[in-house]
């Protein structure tokens, strides 16, 4: 599949039924369309951008509150390195990509707030929806791999060979320019 957040999905399972197979690839998908649509945050309506926005909320989504809570976590972690409020930085960075200027010292700094106006949930919440994703598959094949957007996840007693892309050769039919068994 294309344009599954933003990037192609394929879905790899070992079911004893054509129709097992169909019956995974539906739900998976619900799945996945099913926390875009609460991490989304191109879309005003969803409640992620009003959070961010500064409306208070009692209740929120679970999966949201969960993944907020992952970002808190592992910016612990990691001494900020991964962070929710990297939303300004990343703009900036787009930016600069359209007109082809590296951004500079003082726009990066300016980007560098901690509101939540600029939090950036991709990268988290794309891992989240590949476990969620992955959890639903695993009710209906016992052995599967799930790539989206080049975020492997293997589930069950198999091995699987993948072939690690040349940056420098963006065609889809490219030779690998590693090999490795997962």
């Amino acid at each position: 599949y294309e344009n599954i957040l933003g990037t192609s999905l394929d879905l790899i399972v070992d079911v004893p039924r054509p129709t097992d197979a169909f019956a995974c690839e539906v739900e998976v998908l619900a799945e996945i369309e099913r926390l875009r649509r609460i991490f989304s945050t191109y879309d005003a309506q969803r409640e992620i951008r009003r959070l961010m926005a500064g409306e208070e909320r009692a209740m929120m989504a679970p999966e949201l509150a969960e993944l907020l809570s992952l970002y808190r976590t592992w910016s612990a972690r990691t001494d900020g390195l991964i962070d929710l409020h990297l939303g300004g930085a990343v703009s900036v960075w787009r930016e600069g990509e359209r007109t082809g200027r590296v951004p500079g010292r003082a726009a990066l700094a300016a980007a560098a707030t901690r509101s939540p106006a600029t939090w950036n949930v991709d990268a988290m919440g794309k891992a989240f929806a590949i476990e969620r994703a992955v959890a639903v598959a695993r009710r209906f094949a016992p052995r599967g791999l799930l790539n989206l957007g080049g975020d492997l996840r293997a589930w069950g007693d198999a091995a699987w060979q993948i072939g690690v892309a040349d940056p420098r050769d963006p065609a889809d039919n490219a030779s690998s320019l590693a090999r490795f068994t997962l």
